[in-house]
């Protein structure tokens, strides 16, 4: 998988998760953007004087449907990530058939 074009990643930060969208992609290529972020993660160690520490990290992600508020997409991102975490962490999960 290729790294997106920086003008089609928009990331927003809170204290607690990060929301990331992709302009004009699927369902289907926002599970393989947000896979191949899972993985970096996971992959790379990071140190500070004394320690090695590995990041590991779940995902929701949910596409934008027609019907759809800010408030609803984000909801179902979020089922996802919390299926996510039920499946034992370290994932990227949908609520949506893709």
């Amino acid at each position: 998988i290729r790294r997106p074009p920086r003008s089609t990643l928009f990331p927003y930060t809170t204290l607690f998760r990060s929301i990331v969208l992709l302009k004009n992609a699927t369902l289907k290529r926002g599970l393989e953007v947000t896979e191949k972020i899972r993985s970096t993660l996971e992959e790379n160690r990071f140190s500070d004087e004394k320690n090695t520490y590995s990041v590991t990290a779940s995902f929701g992600v949910a596409s934008y449907l027609p019907e759809d508020t800010v408030d609803t997409v984000i909801k179902r991102a979020d089922e996802g990530l919390y299926k996510g975490k039920e499946a034992g962490r370290n994932c990227v999960c949908t609520v949506q058939g893709t």
